[in-house]
């Protein structure tokens, strides 16, 4: 089976897909992430897929959009504007 495991490039979204990802590599199954390259490191040896914006990027465009720092403020409207 082929599995892709997709995140944010966020060590709090990704650390806790690396067990999950390594028992299924372990198990025969073919593995990877859909993340920014930016975070390749935090999953190696995955294969990493890249894609997206990295964390500062996606996080200024939250900032742009509502004049919110979306990493300290958890409000509703900050936290859907950044999902």
């Amino acid at each position: 089976m082929r599995i892709l495991f997709s995140s944010t490039p966020a060590h709090g979204h990704l650390l806790p897909l690396v067990p999950l990802e390594r028992a299924a590599r372990r198990a025969g199954h073919v593995t990877a992430f859909l993340t920014h390259g930016s975070v390749a490191d935090v999953v190696a040896p995955a294969e990493v897929l890249s894609a997206g914006a990295t964390l500062g990027e996606a996080l200024a465009e939250v900032q742009r959009r509502t004049g919110a720092d979306a990493s300290t403020d958890m409000s509703p409207s900050t936290r859907a504007e950044s999902t």
